[in-house]
């Protein structure tokens, strides 16, 4: 079984770090110029078998689960009660 975003919502790794640096703030990355091995350009997850059995509906794009990454991230950080984050998270998932 694979989860994952539709076709439309597929985003690079560098498009993901640079979202994730965003939300973040002061965070900077760097990359290596340098090819070390060869490495598949788009890798992507067939969801159709989820889709069909299930009735998997994407309900967050990919933006908003950057977000909810970012929240929780930032609350553990903190060292606040991540399990209530959590719960809160699932809440508005299930919402919607």
């Amino acid at each position: 079984w694979n989860f994952g975003p539709e076709n439309d919502e597929i985003k690079t790794v560098e498009q993901i770090v640079t979202s994730l640096c965003k939300k973040f703030g002061k965070v900077k990355y760097t990359t290596d110029k340098i090819k070390h091995f060869h490495e598949t350009q788009c890798l992507k997850l067939d969801i159709s078998k989820a889709k069909k059995e299930l009735g998997l509906k994407q309900r967050w794009n990919t933006n908003i689960a950057l977000d909810k990454i970012a929240d929780w991230t930032k609350a553990y950080q903190q060292k606040k009660d991540v399990r209530k984050v959590c719960i809160e998270q699932i809440k508005d998932f299930m919402k919607g």
